[in-house]
């Protein structure tokens, strides 16, 4: 359970409230797409909706709670986060390859970007994960206050405690 996920979920929750509204706005305006685009898009916010709603349905009563909360009550929203962060990050890297592609009037080019920009983010992800391994598989030696301490760098809030 890196902070980095757990940020960047959060993130393409706002990405995908932020693309909602500007659709939303489009439609009302009169805004008229290919029937591929808007089955494509269609299918897109309906899935990223129902993981939005899952994530919702499970985060909410643990955040009225007024009490000590560990992972295990947070677990379930952060799988439907992820969930709905995959599709958010599916439909953004195709839009923007495809963004892409018509700058440099070469289609080839979108497969090119939108793997690139996958492996990007992969590699982020997976560097938090190697980063911030020693805090989900145990960590030794002293507390992250310690600069002498490996965890020292990992401490980016004063609110965490470790």
């Amino acid at each position: 359970f890196s902070k980095v996920v757990f940020w960047t979920n959060l993130f393409w929750i706002f990405v995908f409230l932020v693309l909602f509204a500007i659709r939303a706005v489009a439609l009302q305006r009169g805004y008229v797409e290919s029937a591929d685009a808007k089955q494509y898009r269609d299918k897109m916010t309906f899935a990223a909706a129902f993981f939005l709603l899952g994530w919702f349905l499970h985060y909410f009563p643990f955040f009225l709670m007024g009490r000590v909360l560990y992972f295990h009550h947070y677990f379930p929203a952060f799988l439907y986060n992820s969930m709905l962060s995959g599709v958010v990050v599916e439909f953004v890297l195709n839009d923007l390859s495809k963004f892409l592609a018509i700058k440099s009037q070469q289609w080839h080019h979108q497969k090119i970007a939108y793997f690139a920009l996958l492996v990007l983010l992969v590699a982020v992800l997976a560097q938090s994960f190697v980063s911030f391994s020693p805090l989900s598989y145990g960590m030794e030696g002293s507390l992250s206050d310690n600069p002498n301490s490996t965890m020292f760098g990992l401490k980016w809030m004063d609110s965490w405690e470790f």
